[in-house]
């Protein structure tokens, strides 16, 4: 059977370097399920860049939408994955880089080593836009794993270590520039998300949430489109629909029960909006999802 993806992936033994536990670069034409459900990396960051496409990304209650140049990061024991857990039309580089506790990294002082670690926990931004350099720096450690050239087991960790900079020197760039693709979620709109997904299954008017966050209706309503990317009912759908097929995997409930526990008015409504955003009914996923 013909792949409708393309896979390139290190792991630490493969590569030489203890301290990168993976690094890859995918490419899917199409959508494909690469085991994006609910998961996290223990004590790990994981760091991608989205080469070219676009993906719709969820960390904790909160969907990111991403596209061609931007980088996303998730922190230590985040659970996170993709909307429809598949991985959607794109190409990335990613790597995972385990916490080294009170080691220094391979190649740095300690007081290197503290220093980098330190700047990567304090990052503000989760998703940024990412510079020339900074695209060159996962080009060339993709090369150096890749093709490796002569030298290549010390190059690869120059590389690694000049993307680590990179990656901390755009981001500075970023929290002092914020761009209109990108910007940074204010604390009145994580209010909102928050809030949102506290009250799932009321049907809240926008009045309602605006209110909470101080905010005119209009004012709120384009501050949540900027930040998040969707409407305040299109992000409500998606949280609910995730949530769905948490419940549908489980197969303790009917699809009627957990159409009314979410806040669709009927099954029939739950089972369309369900079609439409995962594209098969409640039904066809939960028999997909259970068979061997």
């Amino acid at each position: 059977m013909k792949r409708h993806f393309e896979r390139d992936t290190y792991t630490s033994r493969q590569s030489g370097m203890p301290e990168l536990q993976w690094f890859g670069w995918t490419a899917t034409p199409t959508a494909a399920n690469l085991g994006l459900g609910p998961h996290a990396h223990h004590n790990a960051y994981e760091i991608c860049l989205i080469v070219d496409g676009s993906v719709q990304w969820w960390v904790g209650h909160e969907i990111y939408q991403l596209g061609r140049g931007d980088i996303y990061i998730t922190r230590p024991d985040e659970t996170h994955g993709g909307m429809d857990d598949v991985m959607h039309p794109c190409s990335l580089y990613w790597f995972i880089l385990p916490h080294p506790g009170r080691s220094p990294l391979p190649g740095l002082t300690a007081a290197q080593s503290r220093s980098l670690m330190r700047a990567l926990a304090k990052l503000r931004l989760r998703t940024f836009a990412s510079s020339p350099e900074l695209r060159s720096a996962f080009a060339r450690l993709h090369h150096e794993l890749r093709d490796r050239p002569s030298f290549s087991p010390i190059s690869a960790r120059a590389a690694f270590h000049s993307l680590l900079v990179q990656l901390l020197r755009d981001h500075d760039q970023a929290s002092r520039h914020p761009t209109t693709t990108n910007p940074p979620r204010t604390p009145a709109m994580r209010q909102a998300m928050q809030w949102i997904a506290d009250h799932l299954a009321e049907d809240v008017a926008v009045e309602r949430i605006a209110e909470v966050v101080n905010l005119s209706v209009s004012r709120f309503h384009e501050r949540f489109l900027g930040e998040v990317g969707l409407t305040p009912a299109e992000y409500r759908t998606h949280l609910r629909i995730r949530h769905a097929k948490q419940l549908l995997r489980r197969g303790d409930q009917t699809v009627t029960r957990i159409a009314h526990q979410l806040g669709f008015s009927t099954s029939q409504y739950f089972a369309t909006v369900f079609k439409k955003i995962v594209g098969m009914t409640p039904v066809a996923y939960r028999r997909r999802k259970s068979s061997p």
